[in-house]
């Protein structure tokens, strides 16, 4: 009876002392490892989650190092608009060409010659420097009236409606030569996408 005791107790420290291991060696076996790459692409490995503000990816990976599943970390604020600043520039320039290819077929369609388009575009600078033209006159006028209106009798009315008017017509004028440089640098794009829509 007793040696049956002693067995039955050597059987179940045994027992213990066998499970022990194999529960160790399962809890290690379950475990998660993880692979990141801090800010400064420096790689680790870990049992635990890194703390996302230093971290640039994290992959968590199988005991036999195959990849699980793959995330990365958050953008930062200033990671986000700088896409947006990116997205938006693609498009504006997208828009940009669209409209180039959109005016070059209306030139080819308009234009079956560059002598005709350059007849045309003389004669839209030709419209604006006569009213150029036109405006600095009456500004010398202007400028005439106003010496004289100083040494005679003129009243301050007179004198300031005068200032006035110069006033205006210097504005208008400014407005004319902007035009004027605009719708040169137009030209030189008319141009330009003429001759290269002749080509295809």
């Amino acid at each position: 009876m007793r040696n049956r005791s002693l067995s039955l107790v050597f059987f179940l420290v045994a027992s213990l002392l066998c499970s022990t291991p194999l529960h160790a060696q399962r809890s290690k076996s379950d475990s998660k490892l993880y692979k990141w790459v801090d800010e400064n692409g420096k790689v680790h490995y870990s049992t635990v989650i890194p703390p996302e503000e230093n971290v640039n990816k994290i992959d968590l990976l199988k005991k036999n190092g195959l990849l699980i599943r793959h995330s990365d970390a958050q953008k930062t604020q200033e990671e986000i608009l700088k896409e947006r600043e990116e997205q938006t520039f693609l498009l504006e320039n997208q828009k940009t060409q669209e409209e180039m290819m959109r005016r070059a077929k209306v030139l080819r369609e308009r234009f079956k010659r560059i002598e005709d388009l350059e007849s045309h575009q003389f004669k839209a600078l030709f419209e604006i420097d006569k009213q150029i033209v036109s405006l600095k006159d009456k500004k010398s006028t202007l400028i005439e009236r106003i010496q004289e209106s100083k040494g005679g009798s003129a009243s301050d009315t007179y004198q300031e409606q005068l200032l006035k008017d110069l006033s205006t017509v210097e504005r208008y004028i400014a407005t004319l030569e902007q035009q004027k440089a605009e719708e040169s640098k137009r030209q030189l794009e008319d141009r330009s996408l003429w001759l290269k829509a002749q080509k295809r």
